[in-house]
């Protein structure tokens, strides 16, 4: 090692990142409006019962007060470890691309991460898909990487100009140093088995 620290775990010596992506920013955009109109929950309940005149003292000195306002923390508290949960599962999840491999690391939870790797010289065809409206106006969609590995196929969900990185994928491949066949190298000749 020369002493740097790798830019990610796992990184071969001489390998070098092409390109880095994360889902699409609509991704977690939906999930923050989620909150949002999870935070504003008790303010619309409180706002209701204050229209509807039902009678309950909310204040802390009062008998159902404190409880109210141990609830009304604890829920806030929940939210907020969701969304964090949420953040987390976001920012961490990577398609990454190297002048060697493709990595994907998948967040699944805050103690459960699943990390594939693809060397490009493997790679058979890529397809992108883009289903519905918001994907299509926002330019996202899924990327499906078909390999002659034992894992067949890789999917990428929610990737930002899926047209390009695939263009990217592509052309990465077609340099990458020759290892095995692949989408970058020619098939090899084929051999003589009869003397």
């Amino acid at each position: 090692m020369n002493g740097r620290r790798p830019d990610f775990p796992g990184m071969h010596e001489g390998e070098r990142i092409v390109f880095l992506r994360r889902r699409h920013w609509s991704i977690l955009v939906q999930k923050l409006t989620k909150y949002l109109l999870l935070v504003l929950l008790p303010f619309i309940l409180d706002a209701f019962r204050r229209f509807s005149n039902i009678e309950f003292d909310l204040d802390v000195g009062a008998p159902g007060g404190v409880a109210v306002a141990l609830g009304v923390s604890a829920y806030y508290l929940v939210m907020w470890l969701m969304f964090f949960h949420d953040w987390i599962d976001y920012y961490l999840d990577a398609l990454i691309v190297t002048n060697e491999r493709i990595v994907h690391i998948e967040q699944r939870g805050l103690f459960d991460r699943t990390v594939a790797d693809l060397a490009l010289d493997r790679i058979q065809d890529v397809t992108v898909e883009t289903k519905g409206m918001m994907p299509t106006f926002l330019r996202y969609g899924t990327i499906h990487i078909q390999s002659a590995a034992e894992r067949e196929r890789f999917v990428f969900s929610a990737i930002p100009e899926p047209e390009t990185v695939k263009a990217q994928i592509l052309a990465t491949a077609k340099k990458s140093p020759p290892q095995n066949q692949g989408l970058g190298q020619p098939p090899p000749p084929p051999q003589n088995s009869g003397g």
